[in-house]
């Protein structure tokens, strides 16, 4: 779960379609479900994926 949050937080930050696209449908500041800018998304979301190099991965 967290690794497919990580994943769409990515596409969100680089602009890729298909993440950007649920992006505007819950936090588009015009049409969003619950309104939120997109600068302070972005900056959020970075923040996440890159301390999410210091949770370690483990195979069980």
């Amino acid at each position: 779960m967290n690794y497919s949050l990580l994943k769409y937080m990515e596409g969100v930050i680089s602009d890729q379609r298909t993440a950007v696209e649920i992006y505007e449908r819950w936090f588009d500041e015009e049409t969003g479900v619950a309104p939120y800018p997109r600068e302070t998304i972005n900056d959020y979301y970075q923040g996440i994926v890159d301390s999410f190099e210091w949770i370690p991965i483990v195979s069980y």
